[in-house]
This record gives C-alpha cells, structure tokens and sequence, in this order.
C-alpha cells in the first residue's frame, strides 16, 4: 500500500512538473532564449560569462523533468564539446550539471556515459577534478 501510495505522489509531482512549471511558467518563456545562447549558432554570443550563465540555467531547468531533459541533454552534450578550451568554467559546470542529471534521470543519461567520462581526460585539472 505505501509503495502504491509513493508512485501515485511521484506521478502527481511530475505532472505537476511537466504542466505548471515547465508549461505555463516563467521557465517556459526563458528556454528559448537559454537554447539560442547555448546553442550560439554562428557565435553570435561571444560573451563567456553569458554562456556560462545561460549553460548552467538551462541545466537547473532539466533537473525539473524527465522530458525537458531528456529533450535538452544533446545540446548541452554539443555545447561541452564545442566549448573553447579557455573556458574551464564552462566545461567544469556542466559537468557538475551532468553528475545531478546522472543521478536525477540516470537512464536518460546513460546512452550519453561515454562523452562524460571522456570529461576525465580533459586538458584541464579544474575539469577534471568535478
């Protein structure tokens, strides 16, 4: 009865989840913008800090739903592999970012374990020590 009981509330929470936070919330009018900026198509963004910040929000927002992340890990994977080398911070959070993903949806993220742990052979320390 307690585990029936614990499934319908996590049923409930990620309804809630998918429809009032991600749907008709401030974050949905956000995630266009945080997709544009990530994605930096043509590097129309050439600030770092904007694409840090833009990076990581867009990572807290995955952390919601299944489905938003699940939806959003390939440009967030794109965005780790076309970061400029210069640019530990970027690289170093979105590896933290991946690491709550793992253990938030673990099966969303498995197929993507192999572009994490090359991570660990990153040119930088500071990458690789998160």
């Amino acid at each position: 009865v307690a585990a029936e009981i614990e499934a319908e509330n996590e049923r409930r929470f990620n309804d809630i989840s998918e429809k009032e936070i991600l749907g008709r919330g401030l974050i949905s009018m956000f995630t266009p913008l945080l997709i544009r900026v990530v994605g930096n198509e043509g590097e129309r963004f050439p600030s770092e800090i904007l694409r840090q910040s833009a990076t990581l929000a867009l990572c807290k927002f995955m952390c919601i739903s299944i489905s938003f992340c699940e939806d959003h890990l390939p440009l967030i994977f794109t965005a780790l592999a076309n970061a400029p080398e210069q640019d530990t911070i970027l690289r170093a959070n979105t590896v933290v970012a991946l690491g709550d993903h793992a253990f938030r949806f673990p099966n969303e993220v498995e197929p993507y374990t192999p572009r994490l742990y090359a991570c660990l052979r990153d040119s930088s320390t500071r990458v690789r020590r998160h």
